[in-house]
C-alpha cells in the first residue's frame, strides 16, 4: 500500500463528506409571508447549495475509490526484478 495515495484518498473523503454535510445543514429554509421575488431567490439559493453539496459528494466518492485502489497497490523492491544472464564459457 502506498501511504501517499492512501492519505490523499482519506483526505478527499473527509473533506468531501464534511463540506457536503455542512452545506446540507446550513441550507436556507422557507418561511411564511414572503414575496414572489424572495421565494424565487430562496429556490435559487437552495439549488446552488444542493449542486455544490453534490459536487463535494462526488469528491468524497472519488476519495473512497482512491483509498480502495491504494489498498491494492504494493511497493516494488529495488533489485528483485533484475535478471542477470551469464555468457557461455569460450573453449
Amino acid at each position: 500500500m502506498d501511504k501517499r495515495i492512501f492519505s490523499v484518498g482519506i483526505s478527499m473523503l473527509v473533506v468531501g463528506m464534511t463540506v457536503s454535510l455542512y452545506l446540507n445543514n446550513t441550507m436556507p429554509v422557507a418561511r411564511g409571508n414572503v414575496t414572489e421575488q424572495e421565494a424565487a431567490l430562496l429556490l435559487e439559493t437552495q439549488s446552488t447549495y444542493h449542486q455544490i453539496a453534490v459536487m463535494f459528494g462526488y469528491i468524497a466518492a472519488l476519495g473512497f475509490l482512491i483509498t480502495l485502489i491504494s489498498a491494492g497497490l504494493k511497493r516494488k523492491k529495488g533489485g528483485a526484478g533484475k535478471t542477470v544472464t551469464q555468457k557461455p564459457a569460450q573453449t
